[in-house]
């Protein structure tokens, strides 16, 4: 099984929105969660210089919580075309 870092995002609408790193993922839970505790200030640092690349700096979306999440319930939560829409809507509003 494939384990990804995974970020919970507060949108400014209030909604919730999950973002994972596509350039590194990890054969097991274990360790994932060691990556995260040991590299979290420079995931959300990483996190927030994406989001200001998407939406410049002052996009008021924050980083609920960084975490691990296996492959498989990732992508089975997701509505790609949903979320699309939804960041394609923020960037509008920018």
């Amino acid at each position: 099984m494939k384990w990804l870092i995974v970020a919970l995002l507060l949108l400014p609408n209030g909604e919730l929105n999950m973002i994972h790193n596509q350039e590194i993922s990890f054969s097991d839970k274990k360790s994932c969660i060691n990556y995260v505790l040991t590299n979290g200030e420079l995931l959300q640092h990483g996190i927030n210089i994406y989001l200001d690349s998407l939406f410049d700096n002052n996009h008021e979306i924050k980083i609920s919580g960084i975490s691990c999440l296996d492959e498989e319930t990732y992508n089975s939560g997701k509505d790609y075309d949903k979320e699309k829409a939804q960041m394609d809507k923020l960037k509008s509003v920018e």
